[in-house]
């Protein structure tokens, strides 16, 4: 999952630290760090998030999401993808593309910053 510079400024208000919940790829784009296949605020023993009333915008978004050809989609292996309406994935599909244009915006700025 992508995260914004607000999502892990929040994450660190929560007393994260964002070392330890955060990688930057290749593509200088922070994401959630998976543990063990899994995202690191997930308490696999409940199957619950410990963020979940302060989790990233991305995660309040999905199961909405982008394919390559830009065409706003549902992951339909999530559960809730059966439960989305028409209105509510045109509204988080504009939610995602902007989220999406702020991250690539982030991400060209730490590069620039790292002279890449």
């Amino acid at each position: 999952m992508e995260l914004s510079e607000q999502d892990v400024e929040c994450l660190e208000q929560l007393g994260f630290r964002r070392e330890d919940f955060s990688v930057a790829g290749e593509d200088s784009i922070l994401r959630l760090r998976n543990v063990g296949g899994r995202c690191y605020f997930l308490v696999r023993a409940e199957a619950r998030c410990r963020v979940y009333q302060h989790r990233p915008r991305g995660c309040a978004i999905y199961p909405v999401n982008i394919a390559e050809d830009g065409a706003i989609v549902l992951d339909e292996e999530c559960r809730a993808a059966k439960t989305v309406t028409t209105a509510e994935m045109d509204r988080k599909g504009a939610k995602l593309r902007a989220l999406i244009s702020e991250i690539d915006s982030e991400a060209a700025a730490r590069a620039k910053k790292r002279g890449r």
